[in-house]
């Protein structure tokens, strides 16, 4: 083989340097496609995942409502939603796997006057109202007997409830409160199902966040439903003291340093109720307001600083429907799943990476006649979509008392204005408190 000429030799290096420049475009062009197709199955199975667990929520609603009108009896639907010990609580996450709902069956103890002597699954008012319960235990423990089939949980750092309803408005200081005005909000309240990102803190204060910082006129923390009540500040999301029953002989409720759920599905504090007709209603807190009710003479039974009833979200949630978050205006009661928290925080740079934890998001809604939904929110407002801004401060009861009446937005005379934003959710939202469009 002859050596190259001098000539060729040049000639073979240039062509040689040129392919190495080629070479490594490709390369770049290569890493940056791996690093897009490695983005796009994350979210794909976020999506995924979100999108399973509400089709799986959505089927379980149609069972305890086939299973009530196939039995002729009343069942329930009951939620938990409990935050990692050593978490902060203030974003909810599913980290230990404890953000489940089961079915619950009639109960073999049925007390309830109200139903013309169908079954029904264990429910507060009728127990209290018969007088039949010496403690608040027994109540638990007939709960306990009526779980009926699997207990669904959210796949463990995978799938989180963001919101069991489409407000919260964590502890109300308004004197009207008991007549359904529920105007006048401690700061950052009310939150969206979606929450509130404060541009000034950075942070995001979610539905049902739970923070020391924040104290209703009361003095008790204002936040997670009252899921301090007067067992002492709430760290780490574990019970910071023992508690016992107070009625009769004490007995073992909880004991400090177990896990403290901000919705207690063994207390049925959210309950979706399935009636033999295939109508649904929804009961919130309801076994915590009885306590306090019968402890403030409403038939005896619970103390007012044990028990449940120091826990009692009261102002918030009584007997009337048009109490409830804006289901007498939404007309369902709506659940809210989202991927699981990446890491314990709420501080979040911009409104954009404080969306990008919450989205892609699902809602599950069934209304009072058992029709059951699933939509996914979308990431933009529909064209054409303009906010309410007639509240420019949710903070300054001059404006919230003149404009947000029984639990809803309204023009000064009462009459209602505009609606709250169900299916979609935009960084601008967040940063901005926006949830009401005209």
């Amino acid at each position: 083989m002859k050596p190259l000429s001098p000539a060729a030799h040049r000639g073979w290096c240039a062509r040689a340097a040129f392919t190495m420049v080629e070479l490594m475009v490709v390369i770049g062009i290569v890493a940056m496609f791996l690093g897009f197709i490695s983005f796009m199955p994350r979210e794909a199975n976020r999506s995924s995942a979100v999108r399973s667990a509400a089709m799986e929520l959505a089927a379980t609603i149609r069972q305890a409502r086939a299973l009530a009108m196939d039995r002729r009896a009343i069942y329930g639907l009951s939620f938990n939603i409990e935050c990692a010990p050593g978490s902060s609580g203030r974003i909810l996450n599913n980290f230990s796997g404890q953000h489940w709902y089961q079915i619950l069956g009639p109960s073999i103890m049925n007390f309830d006057m109200n139903t013309n002597g169908l079954p029904m699954c264990p429910y507060p008012e009728a127990w209290w109202n018969n007088g039949v319960v010496n403690n608040v235990t027994a109540w638990i423990n007939e709960v306990n007997k009526g779980w009926s089939g699997e207990r669904h949980y959210l796949p463990a750092h995978q799938v989180r409830f963001l919101a069991l309803a489409d407000q919260d408005v964590g502890g109300m200081v308004s004197s009207g409160a008991w007549q359904g005005q529920l105007n006048t909000f401690a700061n950052t309240y009310p939150r969206p199902w979606y929450g509130y990102w404060d541009p000034a803190a950075k942070r995001l204060y979610p539905w049902g966040g739970y923070d020391t910082n924040l104290v209703d006129s009361n003095g008790r923390k204002s936040s997670a439903f009252y899921y301090e009540g007067n067992d002492g500040t709430i760290l780490n999301c574990e019970n910071s003291a023992s508690r016992s029953t107070t009625f009769g002989t004490p007995v073992p409720l909880y004991a400090a340093g177990t896990p403290r759920p901000i919705i207690n599905g063994n207390w049925e504090d959210v309950l979706l109720l399935f009636n033999p007709d295939g109508t649904v209603i929804e009961s919130l807190f309801y076994a915590r307001w009885q306590c306090l009710n019968n402890a403030n003479g409403g038939g005896g039974g619970a103390g007012p600083f044990g028990d449940l009833g120091d826990r009692s979200a009261t102002e918030q949630y009584v007997y009337s429907p048009s109490y409830y978050p804006m289901t007498n205006l939404t007309g369902a009661y709506v659940f809210t799943l989202a991927p699981d928290a990446d890491q314990d925080t709420d501080q979040f740079s911009t409104a954009q990476a404080a969306w990008n934890s919450i989205m892609p998001a699902f809602r599950v809604s069934v209304n009072s006649l058992g029709l059951v939904a699933v939509e996914q929110v979308e990431p933009s407002a529909p064209a054409g979509t303009v906010f309410d801004t007639t509240i420019t401060n949710w903070n300054d009861d001059t404006q919230t008392t003149v404009y947000y009446k029984n639990n809803r937005l309204t023009n000064s005379d009462g009459t209602p204005r505009g609606n709250p934003v169900m299916d979609f959710l935009t960084p601008d939202m967040l940063a901005n408190r926006q949830w009401w469009t005209k």
